[in-house]
């Protein structure tokens, strides 16, 4: 579910959404107290909420840096996981040219299957938190066409 809403539905609706949401369940509780506990409203406890809203925010601000520094770590993790996978494809098509060239098409054919099944599939799967099977298959089509190469001297 939360995937799904992060996934289609734009940053700006979801950030007014979730502001509008909390405004107003504030002025919903705010209301009731006002309704079904007159005698909190003296504002004799005024200095007490007041301290005890500082603490809530600076708790929250606290957590909140927690998470936005996870989330930035998670990002450039992905980030240097596609670098690495891009350098170790690019470093493949670079080695089959040694090969006979009847091997070498054969192992740049399967790297761009596998090239083409990662951004036209697996990237929008990976979005929904799934493996592509066909990205996989074509993971299986490198390492044939690696192991079926024969060479003819040492």
């Amino acid at each position: 579910m939360h995937r799904w809403l992060l996934n289609h539905v734009d940053t700006v609706m979801l950030m007014l959404l979730f502001v509008v949401a909390a405004v107003g369940f504030a002025f919903l509780v705010l209301t009731l107290m006002r309704r079904f506990a007159p005698s909190l409203d003296d504002r004799e406890q005024n200095e007490v909420a007041v301290l005890s809203v500082e603490i809530v925010g600076a708790v929250y601000g606290i957590i909140l840096g927690f998470v936005i520094v996870a989330l930035w770590e998670g990002f450039n993790a992905a980030d240097d996981n596609v670098a690495r996978e891009a350098t170790a494809i690019s470093a493949i098509v670079r080695n089959a040219d040694a090969f006979a060239p009847e091997a070498r098409d054969r192992v740049k054919l399967a790297v761009g299957e596998y090239v083409h099944a990662v951004v036209d599939d697996e990237f929008e799967m990976l979005r929904e938190g799934k493996n592509s099977p066909r990205a996989a298959t074509a993971v299986d089509g490198i390492y044939a066409a690696l192991q079926s190469y024969e060479p003819r001297t040492e």
